[in-house]
């Protein structure tokens, strides 16, 4: 699950005086740490030469004394720098002369949720360093993974089964990994995981009612978005998370009905549209009833709309309907 590029740097003779792991994936982000900590300082020197700090406690000095210390008994130290998204200015300032010209005997570990490429900090660790980026996995990909862990752990999914637990479990892979955990201790000795098994063990994560409501918009049911609408708006979903998650809707619709312009095969249009297999037929359908010339309208209303959110005083659940009220009706399905 290593990226390859990862594997070959650490299994250089020379190893990487500078580290950095980024991304929203933190499950993989720390598996890349561990074996980064597990290429660079042995369990049995670790006591003198790793030491771990939180990026907003982080004090400049004291790591760059610590980075300046040749190692105890053993080839190299490491500091780890833990949420180093949270660095304060004046620190990462004070550490960016290290990171110009780092010491050959220590390894300076960031993990980030998220950098600024911007930066000349993080430049500089570009330069003399290495940097992995950890992203979400693409729904498209997600049915592989849970198929390979599943099998890794000795039993299989049917069709039905991977389809329901693709829909319930959420983006982060360590929840992924940890449904299947339960899935399969729940099988016990027999090997075929059906959709029961799944039904039973694994909860819905997902926001069900945004899912519901873009669905609705989906199928051009007005009267149904409007009540979804109202419905999520009073439990306290954010109105600018509702717009986003309908434009977003429609980017899928609007690949999907470019790729079937093309003739292109259910089979690879999951994969180019970058959605799960088993939405397709929906995303079709779905596709089906809108004019393209209907999309450009729809994205530029969708834009003043998320504008008007962020910034004007207009009651935002007005706005919203609004929105609906007006785009829905002007969807015409194309002539065939």
């Amino acid at each position: 699950m290593l990226p390859d590029t990862l594997r070959r740097c650490l299994a250089r003779d020379v190893k990487p005086a500078l580290l950095c792991f980024y991304g929203p994936e933190n499950y993989l982000l720390e598996r890349a740490c561990e074996a980064a900590l597990a290429a660079l300082v042995a369990p049995t020197d670790r006591d003198f030469n790793l030491d771990v700090f939180v990026g907003r406690e982080v004090q400049a000095a004291q790591v760059l004394d610590i980075l300046h210390t040749y190692p105890v008994m053993a080839p190299r130290r490491c500091v780890l720098i833990r949420q180093g998204q949270d660095l304060r200015a004046e620190q990462m300032e004070r550490l960016q002369a290290y990171v110009e010209k780092p010491l050959a005997e220590s390894c300076l570990i960031l993990c980030c949720d998220k950098i600024d490429k911007r930066r000349k900090f993080f430049q500089c660790f570009k330069k003399n360093g290495e940097l992995f980026e950890f992203k979400k996995l693409s729904p498209a990909r997600l049915p592989d993974f849970i198929n390979q862990q599943v099998q890794a752990a000795g039993k299989v999914l049917t069709e039905p089964a991977l389809q329901l637990l693709c829909q319930r479990v959420g983006e982060g892979l360590q929840e992924v990994l940890s449904e299947i955990d339960k899935l399969v201790l729940f099988n016990g000795a027999e090997r075929l995981i059906d959709v029961e098994a799944v039904a039973a063990v694994v909860c819905d994560t997902r926001p069900e009612g945004i899912f519901e409501l873009v669905e609705a918009v989906g199928e051009r049911d007005l009267a149904r978005a409007l009540y979804l609408l109202e419905r999520l708006l009073q439990d306290g979903e954010a109105p600018v998370k509702i717009n986003f998650l309908i434009a977003r809707h429609f980017r899928q619709l609007w690949k999907v009905q470019a790729l079937l312009g093309q003739r292109v095969a259910p089979a690879e249009l999951a994969q180019r549209a970058g959605v799960l297999p088993f939405l397709v037929p929906q995303l079709t359908r779905q596709a089906r009833l809108f004019a393209p010339e209907f999309f450009p309208q729809l994205f530029d209303r969708l834009l003043q709309v998320d504008l008007a959110l962020k910034s004007s005083r207009i009651d935002p659940a007005a706005l919203l309907q609004h929105s609906l009220m007006e785009l829905l009706p002007l969807a015409q399905q194309p002539a065939e």
